[in-house]
C-alpha cells in the first residue's frame, strides 16, 4: 500500500513536470511568434524611421550644386600649396556642435599626424543648428583654419552627402594634388605611428603590394628607389585602404543603419570599406566625385561611395586592413595594447580618447603571450571571415 502510494506521488511528479515543461514550451512558441510578428510589422513601417520628407529627389547634384559655391566656410586659399610635396590630406567628419570632440581630436593624435611631412587635416563640417553655434564654430575655425563647411543640413542620414561635399572641395583647391586621402568620423582614433607605417606597408612590400594593389602592373611597387619615393610614387593611384565589409541591408526602421528597400532593394551589399575610417588615392578622387553626383542617393555613405561607386561602378579593388578596427575592443587585459597596435579604433568619446592618448604614450608592455595570442586569433578569424564571404 505504502508503495503504491509512493509510486502513485511519483506518477503525479512526473506529469505535473511533463505539463510544465508544455506549458514552458508553448509560452515560449507564442513569444517568438509575437516577436516576429511585430518585427515583421516594423519592417514595413516607414514611418518609425527617420524622417524622408525632404528627399523631394534622389539626384545628387540637386543637392551637391557642383557648379556653384556652396561653401560656408573653408581654410585659407594657400593652405595647400601648389609647390608642396603633399603625402596625406585628412578629412574628419564632424558635427557642428561637437567642439570637445574637434578640441580633443587637435590636442592628441592629429597634433602627432601634422608633424609628419607632407600632411594636412581639416574638418568637414554642414550646417549649424543655430546662430550662436555657427558664430562659434566661425570663431573656432579663426582659430585653427582647419574646417571646411557646406550649406547642407548635418544629419546621420546626410552623411552621404558630407562625403560629397568632401569630395567636391577636395577636387576644386590647390589640396587635389595630394597622393592620398584619408576620410574619418570623429570618433575614430589614430595611432599616428601605426597609421603611417601601414600605409607605407602596402608599398614597400612587394609581394604584399602586388595582392593588395593587384589591379596595378607588376613592377609598380618597384619603379622607385627611396622609402620616401616610393610612399609618393605614381604607382599607388588606386590604393584603397580599409577594413572591408560585405553585409545585407537592415530593414528594421528603427535601426540606425536602416535601409529603405526603395532605396536599395536587393538583398546583399557590393563589398565595401567601413566608413569610419579609409584611405583611397586623390587620383580616383575626381572619378568618385562623378560617380557620386550620378548616382541616386542612399544614406549609408560608406557602401554608396566604396561600394556602389568605386566597387559595382568603377571595378576597384580593395584592400582590406584587420588593424583598422571599427568597433571598440572589450575593456580587459591588455586592452590598451589593442590601441598601441592597431592604426585606427572606434568608436572613442572625446574623454575615452584623451585618456587613450596618454595610455598608449606610456610604457605598458604588450609584447606578452596572452595579446600575442589574442592578436593572433583575432587575425585568423577576421581572415576566415573574408576568405568565405560572398
Amino acid at each position: 500500500m505504502l508503495r503504491r502510494n509512493r509510486f502513485g506521488f511519483r506518477m503525479r511528479r512526473r506529469s505535473f513536470s511533463n505539463r510544465l515543461l508544455q506549458v514552458l514550451v508553448v509560452l515560449s512558441v507564442l513569444i517568438l511568434f509575437v516577436y516576429f510578428l511585430l518585427y515583421a510589422l516594423r519592417l514595413g513601417n516607414d514611418s518609425l524611421g527617420p524622417d524622408y520628407s525632404w528627399l523631394k529627389t534622389r539626384n545628387m547634384s540637386h543637392f551637391i550644386l557642383p557648379d556653384e559655391d556652396t561653401t560656408l566656410l573653408e581654410p585659407r586659399v594657400n593652405h595647400c600649396s601648389p609647390t608642396e610635396k603633399l603625402r596625406l590630406v585628412m578629412f574628419i567628419h564632424s558635427v557642428p556642435g561637437h567642439f570637445q570632440a574637434r578640441r580633443v581630436i587637435r590636442k592628441t593624435w592629429l597634433k602627432e599626424m601634422l608633424g609628419y611631412p607632407g600632411v594636412k587635416g581639416f574638418f568637414i563640417l554642414g550646417q549649424a543648428e543655430s546662430e550662436k553655434e555657427q558664430t562659434d564654430v566661425v570663431k573656432e575655425h579663426g582659430l585653427h583654419d582647419d574646417i571646411v563647411q557646406h550649406n547642407f543640413i548635418d544629419t546621420y542620414v546626410n552623411l552621404t552627402l558630407k562625403t560629397t561635399f568632401m569630395l567636391k572641395w577636395l577636387t576644386s583647391n590647390d589640396c587635389h594634388h595630394s597622393k592620398f586621402v584619408m576620410k574619418l568620423d570623429e570618433d575614430s582614433f589614430i595611432n599616428p605611428a601605426k597609421m603611417w607605417d601601414s600605409l607605407e606597408h602596402a608599398l614597400l612590400h612587394t609581394a604584399t603590394a602586388k595582392s593588395l594593389i593587384n589591379y596595378l602592373p607588376p613592377t609598380a611597387a618597384t619603379t622607385t628607389k627611396s622609402k620616401q619615393d616610393l610612399f609618393i610614387a605614381e604607382s599607388v593611384d588606386y590604393l584603397l585602404l580599409g577594413h572591408v565589409f560585405q553585409t545585407v541591408p537592415i530593414r528594421d526602421p528603427t535601426n540606425r543603419w536602416y535601409l529603405p528597400s526603395r532605396f536599395y532593394p536587393l538583398n546583399i551589399f557590393p563589398k565595401f570599406l567601413s566608413g569610419t575610417g579609409y584611405v583611397f588615392s586623390n587620383s580616383i578622387s575626381q572619378m568618385l566625385y562623378q560617380c557620386a553626383l550620378k548616382s541616386p542617393f542612399i544614406n549609408l555613405e560608406d557602401v554608396f561611395l566604396t561600394g556602389l561607386c568605386a566597387t559595382t561602378q568603377m571595378g576597384f579593388k580593395f584592400t582590406h586592413h584587420p588593424g583598422f578596427w571599427p568597433s571598440k575592443p572589450s575593456i580587459g587585459p591588455n586592452y590598451v595594447c589593442y590601441y598601441k597596435t592597431y592604426p585606427l579604433v572606434h568608436p572613442l568619446m572625446p574623454d575615452e580618447m584623451e585618456e587613450m592618448w596618454v595610455k598608449i604614450k606610456d610604457d605598458h608592455n604588450c609584447e606578452t603571450f596572452y595579446f600575442a595570442f589574442v592578436q593572433y586569433a583575432t587575425s585568423f578569424v577576421d581572415l576566415f571571415r573574408n576568405l568565405f564571404r560572398l
